[in-house]
């Protein structure tokens, strides 16, 4: 969901999942929600529900929120920020989002992103991680752009204070096919996006209930 609760309309953002021949299950919801086949159809929601939610009493409790996110992880945390920037909620409290993508092209809401954080420089900044681009075209595009993933060292210029920091991360994860084939083959899965969001908040001294976090993959 990529809308904030008190708009006109629901908008939702659906990342095309593509089917690999080594995957062993083929993705379904996706390319259909992607597809020309749910136009004309009724579609009913219940509301907006889960866990993943800035809380009404947040600012009491943090200063600071942290979006770590990658590919269309961005969704929910573009939503959470509208919500709170748009309407002025908690302005005692500053967002920063990384936002990891593999090129320029794969950044989803580029404009949408960077004309919130031109209309709220004193509340949101945002940095886009680009792993794929070349080193002069990353830093042709200025100071909101670097290369590569987030390292810790990086992070810790931007979380000064643990015990009033909350990050929310949303992305890709081992899937639970990949956990049990590893108990098969003995051979541990490649990390990715949220194993090292999870190693980073561990290194930051973020404690557990002060992350929140989305898995896909």
């Amino acid at each position: 969901m990529s809308s904030a609760p008190t708009v006109k309309c629901v908008t939702i953002t659906v990342n095309y999942e593509g089917w690999h021949k080594e995957d062993k299950y083929p993705p379904l919801l996706s390319p259909f929600l992607a597809s020309e086949h749910l136009k004309g159809r009724t579609v009913n929601f219940t509301g907006f529900t889960g866990p993943y939610v800035l809380e009404d009493d947040h600012q009491e409790h943090t200063d600071l929120v942290v979006h770590l996110v990658a590919g269309s992880g961005v969704v929910p945390n573009y939503a959470l920020l509208k919500d709170e920037l748009l309407l002025g909620k908690h302005p005692s409290v500053q967002h920063v989002m990384v936002y990891v993508n593999k090129t320029f092209d794969d950044i989803i809401f580029h404009d949408e992103l960077n004309a919130l954080a031109a209309a709220h420089p004193d509340r949101f900044r945002l940095v886009h991680c680009l792993t794929r681009e070349a080193d002069d075209v990353v830093a042709a595009r200025g100071a909101g752009y670097q290369k590569g993933r987030p390292s810790v060292e990086f992070m810790q210029t931007i979380v000064t204070d643990a015990a009033r920091t909350m990050v929310f991360a949303c992305g890709a994860a081992i899937t639970k096919y990949q956990r049990a084939e590893a108990k098969e083959t003995g051979v541990e899965p490649t990390p990715r996006f949220m194993e090292g969001v999870e190693a980073i908040v561990h290194a930051l001294g973020i404690a557990e209930d002060r992350f929140k976090s989305e898995e896909y993959g």
